[in-house]
């Protein structure tokens, strides 16, 4: 990788001159002010682009795309175009979601994550949400392929992406609702399949569909409330207020998202029992071993490190779980190659190190 000065205004020292390692031995008010002011390095257009998509966290857009593919074959009369458009803007409004937190979260992520902060301080905290303002015309063009109604959808998507961060609205600053907003992650695309649906709101009267939309979104919101506990310190150091800080320990928080990690696995059983799902669905309890050690985890990893591994186990665990969603439904040749897809996707970005939540990071003083 090609290595230069940071263009940083008044300042000697820099993330492109000092490393990783220099740059995690400073002391907090020099990381940020690193980060804040750097205009980023001079790079070739290719570890720009591997960076951005690292910054985007690709594992944690799978789930939108395969609850969209998921709410579409139930929904039906949705075109091919218009599957393929959804996945693509389902996947890419949790990717912006993330690119625009990247950005207005760098207080934080001093203290959380600080090798992210230098890969923002090389990249360019203002090109950064530069290009991710780029992206997010892209893909509102892109969603005008389908429809009005689902590129309408897709507009309000988009800003509540941006709202999600940034003020005056910054929803994950609101702990409590700021869950329930999070679990529209899974839920939004929902609604988004029904506007691509040639059926529109008669998809309502789907019985199964209305029980997997709410019970995707209950499920999500355990995950919103499991994202937060490695974090505990760092946020609690900044004053941050979160799902997790809002207890008075990381334990105590750890242990209710646990719970409700448990709970949320478990439950499946009563869209079932109600019949709103069918018994097939039940399948899907062969993930509730896996749920359990993963709160197990959740419980009893204290550092920092242990913590972010669990946190990127944890979402091949709910990708796989909505890989077995998908191909309970539909066991077909398109539901097999979405699940690969998904998957394909997870695997080829761990093997690039497009992740900002990686172990090296934390093996360095």
């Amino acid at each position: 990788m090609e290595e230069s000065q940071l263009v940083v205004p008044d300042r000697s020292r820099t993330a492109g001159s000092s490393g990783l390692a220099e740059f995690l031995a400073m002391d907090s008010a020099q990381r940020l002010a690193l980060a804040k002011d750097s205009l980023g390095i001079a790079a070739p257009a290719r570890w720009r682009v591997a960076q951005f998509v690292a910054f985007s966290r690709p594992r944690t857009a799978i789930p939108g795309m395969l609850a969209f593919y998921l709410a579409s074959i139930v929904a039906g009369g949705v075109s091919p175009l218009a599957l393929v458009v959804g996945m693509v803007v389902s996947y890419h409004i949790a990717a912006i979601a993330n690119l625009y937190n990247i950005y207005t979260d760098v207080v934080e992520d001093n203290e959380n994550i600080p090798a992210r902060v230098y890969e923002l301080s090389r990249y360019g905290r203002d090109r950064l949400l530069r290009h991710t303002h780029q992206l997010t015309a892209v893909i509102f063009g892109l969603s005008l392929l389908v429809n009005p109604y689902f590129a309408g959808l897709t507009f309000l998507a988009l800003i509540g992406c941006q709202q999600y961060s940034f003020r005056p609205l910054r929803m994950k600053a609101r702990p409590r609702i700021g869950i329930l907003y999070f679990a529209n992650a899974v839920a939004y695309p929902y609604v988004s399949a029904m506007l691509a649906s040639d059926l529109k709101l008669h998809v309502l009267a789907n019985a199964q569909y209305c029980a997997l939309a709410l019970y995707l979104f209950v499920w999500f919101c355990a995950k919103g409330l499991t994202k937060n506990v490695p974090d505990y310190e760092g946020d609690k150091r900044v004053h941050v207020t979160t799902s997790a800080t809002l207890s008075a320990t990381r334990r105590r928080a750890a242990t209710i998202a646990a719970v409700a990690t448990v709970l949320v696995y478990g439950a499946i059983v009563v869209p079932v029992a109600v019949g709103g799902l069918a018994p097939k669905y039940l399948i899907a309890l062969i993930w509730f071993p896996v749920a359990c050690f993963q709160a197990w985890r959740l419980v009893h990893t204290v550092d920092q490190k242990s913590s972010n591994d669990m946190l990127r186990d944890d979402m091949f665990v709910s990708v796989g779980y909505l890989s077995t969603l998908v191909l309970i439904d539909r066991c077909t040749a398109a539901s097999v190659a979405v699940v690969i897809v998904g998957f394909a996707i997870m695997l080829f970005t761990d093997r690039l190190g497009l992740d900002t939540r990686r172990t090296e990071d934390f093996e360095l003083p």
